[in-house]
């Protein structure tokens, strides 16, 4: 599952597209955009870099964990769980 992180760094508006590595346990950018822009992360500066990703770990642990003020991941209700046939609608 990927997520989309919005920012705006050094007046810019930063879009990206991150998930995380099992691999390598740590944050992985899959597509970002600087003003609409194609952008890599390694055309960044270090510090700018650094910032981001730290950034993206503490978007990604409040999404997690729910200590953020991030809209949780939208569920279809409509889902069915295959190993009763229920519909998951209204369960905690």
């Amino acid at each position: 599952m990927t997520y989309v992180y919005e920012t705006i760094l050094s007046g810019k508006v930063v879009a990206v597209e991150y998930t995380h590595s099992s691999v390598t346990d740590a944050i992985v950018v899959v597509d970002m955009t600087v003003d609409g822009e194609f952008h890599r992360l390694n055309w960044m500066n270090d510090y700018g870099r650094e910032s981001l990703l730290a950034e993206l770990e503490n978007d990604m642990t409040d999404r997690m964990c729910s200590t953020g003020e991030y809209a949780p991941v939208p569920v279809d209700l409509t889902e069915v769980d295959v190993l009763t046939n229920h519909l998951i609608v209204g369960e905690a």
